[in-house]
């Protein structure tokens, strides 16, 4: 595994299907590394490097493999275990139909407690997707990597 994996799997983790997924992503097996690739030409690669990055892929499928997005479902999931982490009073002032209503709310309701609770939301996040990364790792690899 790549010595800085974490931002990019965190990165890769973050990809929503079917809502914020512009790239896709591929491991490649040999150095670690997280490959991306545009999933509309236009995003942030031209159609040169969109291609020769699926060049690359498509020619050697036994070294690159293709990272799904975490599907919208389990985004919400984690974000339902970590509201039953808080205080009943806190989910029930604020919007929880999505992180970023809940994060405006609890910064407008509770301004004491807003910063120490969103960096317990990102570390729990960050240790779901750890979680995610490592089951997916291994059941995807097959031991492989």
């Amino acid at each position: 595994m790549h010595k800085d994996w974490y931002p990019l799997w965190s990165l890769v983790w973050s990809r929503d299907d079917p809502y914020r997924y512009d790239d896709e992503a591929f491991l490649d097996l040999e150095t670690g590394e997280i490959l991306w690739m545009d999933t509309e030409e236009g995003f942030s690669q031209s159609s040169e490097e969109r291609d020769r990055i699926a060049s690359q892929v498509n020619s050697n499928p036994d070294r690159y493999e293709w990272i799904p997005p975490l599907a919208h479902g389990d985004h919400h999931d984690i974000f339902a275990r970590f509201l039953k982490t808080l205080p009943e009073r806190i989910p029930g002032s604020c919007n929880t139909a999505s992180i970023g209503g809940f994060l405006r709310d609890l910064e407008a309701h509770f301004p004491d407690e807003s910063r120490e609770i969103k960096e317990g939301w990102f570390s729990f996040h960050g240790d779901c997707r750890q979680v995610v990364r490592g089951g997916w790792y291994s059941g995807a690899l097959g031991g492989r990597g």
